[in-house]
């Protein structure tokens, strides 16, 4: 059978939902699959107030393209006759 490729997003952001957000919209993409949060490090400094965040936080999301059931179409040139 076709093998998935893994596919790993990384990106910043300020609050969990925002995160959520993300990954709820990769998984309204059919192509991907087995979405899964690996890293997350929150937009405070530890020991620092919720609301004095300078930065955002970051975040490492992975995931898998699924494979095709069945060979993806192909083109074909085709010479047309003269």
């Amino acid at each position: 059978g076709a093998e998935a490729t893994d596919i790993t997003f990384v990106g910043q952001a300020w609050t969990n939902a925002d995160v959520a957000g993300f990954m709820t919209r990769l998984g309204l993409i059919p192509q991907i699959q087995n979405i899964l949060l690996t890293n997350s490090t929150g937009p405070t400094e530890p020991g620092a107030d919720a609301g004095t965040a300078t930065a955002p936080g970051s975040f490492t999301v992975t995931a898998q393209l699924r494979p095709f059931l069945t060979a993806p179409p192909t083109t074909v040139l085709q010479e047309v006759a003269q």
